[in-house]
This record gives C-alpha cells, structure tokens and sequence, in this order.
C-alpha cells in the first residue's frame, strides 16, 4: 500500500537559508538527455542514455529579510536542501549546488506581493535521508 505524504511539512532552504516560512511551493524536475541513434535498416527509433540535469523552482510569498538574501544569491552558485517530505527523521533529503537564475517580485493591488525563482542544477543531486 503506498505512503502518501502531505505536502505542509516540505522545507526548502538555499545556502542554509530556510525559505519554508515565506514559500509555499518548490517544483524539481530532472531530466535526462537521450541522444537518438538509429541506424539505417531500422524500423523504430533507437536512445541511449546521456546527461542527467535538473532544475529546482520555488514560489511564494515576499519578505523583505528573504527578498535581500536571495537578491545577494541571484547570479551565485550556491548550496540547495530540499525535504519534500519535511526534516524528520528518515525522510528523503535532496542536496546539491546550483546558480540562482531566476528572482522574481511582483505585486497586485488586491493580493499579497509574491516572489519566486529558480536555479539550474550544477553536477549531480544526491538523494539521501535524515
């Protein structure tokens, strides 16, 4: 029977900052490069295996302590956690380093000032637990 988790426990953090408090959403996808290579004579198309790469996009809320942290991380290569389930003991831990690429803030008049980002994957992710 599969374990489902809920998704409130879920802790993001960049360089040690915690963004759990003003963030509500974190999406890490993973990629895989698969080069085509069929030859003549074949009837369906032939992959192998390439790189492996991955992003990590984080939405929220605006804070103006986080909003001065993560404009100082735009641009840098810095050190990511992501507990999808939470920091407990046991649960999946995914560590690694990446570039801040993206900071956005951006306000309406009849809703709270939001802020997201994202940063592209540098080398690998290790997967491990509590």
């Amino acid at each position: 029977m599969p374990t489902f988790t809920h998704g409130k426990n879920t802790n993001f953090q960049i360089s040690g900052t915690d963004l759990s408090g003003e963030h509500n959403k974190v999406d890490f996808p993973r990629t895989l490069d698969t080069p085509e290579v069929t030859t003549f004579g074949k009837n369906d198309k032939c992959y192998i295996p390439g790189l492996r790469g991955a992003t990590i996009s984080f939405e929220g809320f605006y804070d103006t302590g986080t909003d001065a942290t993560l404009g100082g991380y735009y641009g840098q290569m810095c050190l990511f956690s992501y507990y999808p389930a939470g920091t407990g003991a046991g649960n999946v831990l995914y560590t690694g380093t990446g570039i801040v690429n993206a900071y956005n803030v951006s306000g309406v008049v009849n809703d709270a000032i939001k802020a997201n980002g994202s940063m592209i994957v540098s080398d690998a992710v290790t997967r491990s637990t509590t």
